[in-house]
């Protein structure tokens, strides 16, 4: 096979969640071309992916700094290095490739949700205030996608905005198929708990 052919079959594999076929592809290319960008960050990030048959947090770490260290401002590398340090539980490391990212590329979605999700982990800097700050760029300039509604309406019910949280909530469900089943199930919930506040909050307001 051609090495565009195996990339190709890589990329299936690992967007379907075949790991382990995804993880020979990646091999396989790295055979006919070692420094190939696209399979080192496929294998870092499986290998830093919890599972017992094929998890080396050490190795994914090496690959995807190596590869990094190779083209420091290059947004691809940086961005597996978010996932696989993120993987890792190396989160200070993973806002720091965030903060890289958004530095070449203030709109980069990919790099904002990663923010949005650091944002509640030990060891980053990461405040609030300037995640929905960040979210709120990624949705004037990605309306139709769904991750950074979620994680607004998140902060907007920590805050205690509940209508807004519903709001957001709401349109992060128009994904549609885009999301994946157990996602939309976590959401179905959040959007009920912050609907049942707000009508906790409606009647107690009302009583007083």
């Amino acid at each position: 096979m051609e090495l565009d052919e195996i990339k190709h079959d890589m990329s299936f594999s690992f967007k379907a969640g075949n790991y382990a076929q995804a993880l020979q592809y990646a091999e396989d290319a790295l055979q006919l071309a070692p420094r190939d960008v696209d399979a080192i960050v496929t294998k870092a990030t499986i290998l830093s992916l919890p599972m017992p048959e094929s998890c080396d947090y050490e190795t994914a770490q090496s690959l995807i700094k190596s590869l990094i260290q190779d083209s420091p401002g290059d947004i691809k590398r940086l961005l597996g290095g978010i996932y696989v340090m993120d993987s890792t539980g190396e989160y200070a490391e993973s806002e720091s490739y965030c903060r890289e990212i958004l530095k070449l590329d203030p709109s980069n979605y990919d790099a904002i949700i990663m923010m949005a999700a650091l944002h509640a982990q030990p060891d980053v800097q990461v405040q609030q205030d300037e995640v929905k700050y960040l979210l709120e760029k990624a949705i004037e300039a990605f309306p139709e996608r769904w991750h950074a509604y979620s994680y607004l309406a998140r902060i907007m019910a920590s805050q205690g905005r509940l209508l807004e949280a519903v709001y957001a909530y709401k349109h992060a469900l128009m994904g549609g198929l885009c999301i994946l089943p157990f996602m939309r199930q976590a959401l179905d919930d959040e959007l009920a708990q912050t609907e049942a506040r707000l009508r906790s909050q409606g009647l107690s307001e009302g009583k007083k």
